[in-house]
Order: structure tokens, then sequence, then C-alpha cells
């Protein structure tokens, strides 16, 4: 017989190409069922307040308006660093930060495409770990049909 389990912190290796090669950040994700339960509230709040942020942003882009546009970018970048920093690791978010400026200091807002992405993917992780949550609890759960609720005689 053999068991085979995932572990409860879900690696995620982010290359980013430097133009002179590739460096790698190595971070963890934290699935623990506690954890899980926390990050996937953050993630959801993280895509709500970017919604209402991307109204901002194309408002700025339809008057052509940049301090809109920054504006957007910098609560954006906000945002990814508060639901990231709590999803990786400051030490893997800080990481991330100094490879989008090939070892230059980062704002938050300068590495939102980069950012973003990261986001997409803890994202995935969050939703791919809860359904396999769901999907054991559910393997666990009793048929109302085959439900004992006395005990039985012949036992």
């Amino acid at each position: 017989m053999e068991l085979k389990l995932k572990s409860l912190y879900e690696p995620l290796d982010i290359d980013i190409d430097t133009g002179r090669g590739t460096e790698r950040v190595a971070a963890e994700v934290d699935v623990t069922p506690t954890n899980l339960a926390r990050l996937a509230r953050r993630c959801i709040d993280a895509q709500n307040k970017m919604a209402a942020i991307e109204a901002l942003r194309k408002k700025g882009a339809e008057s052509r308006n940049p301090e809109a546009i920054a504006e957007s970018n910098a609560r954006t970048g906000a945002i990814l660093r508060e639901v990231l920093t709590e999803a990786i690791g400051g030490d893997s978010y800080d990481g991330l930060l100094r490879a989008c400026g090939n070892g230059r200091e980062m704002s938050d807002a300068d590495c939102t495409p980069v950012t973003t992405q990261v986001f997409r993917m803890v994202l995935d992780i969050v939703r791919s770990r809860n359904e396999q949550v769901d999907e054991k609890a559910a393997h666990y759960l009793p048929e109302e049909s085959h439900a004992q609720t006395e005990p039985d005689p012949a036992a």
C-alpha cells in the first residue's frame, strides 16, 4: 500500500528574465487549513479592492490623466504587497521586487505587472487547495440515506 500526500507548503518558484539571465525567487505558500481560510479571505478582499481601483485606472486612461494612472498603480501595489507578503512571506516578496529591478530597488507600484501575475498564481493555489479540501470533506460526509439514528442491534 502506498500513500502520497502533498505538503502543506506549496512551492512557488518565480523566474524573472533580467535580460542577462533568469533570476529565480523561491517562495512557498502556507496552505495549512488555518492559513488557507485566512489567505482565501485576503485574496477575495484584494480582488474586490482592485476591482474598485480599476475604475480609477480606466478613467485616468480615458482622460489621459497620468496622475490618476499613477494613483491606481500605487493603490494596486499596496494591496498586492499586503496580500503577497502574507502569502509568500516578506523576504520572498522583497526578493521579487529586487529581481524585477535587476537588483535595483523597485516600488510596489512599478512592479505591479509582475506582482499581479504572482497574485494570480497564489489565487490559483488557494482555489486548488480549497477544492481539494472540499472534495475530501464531501467524501467523508455520510449520505442521509445511510445515516444510522440508533445503534445497530446486530453489533
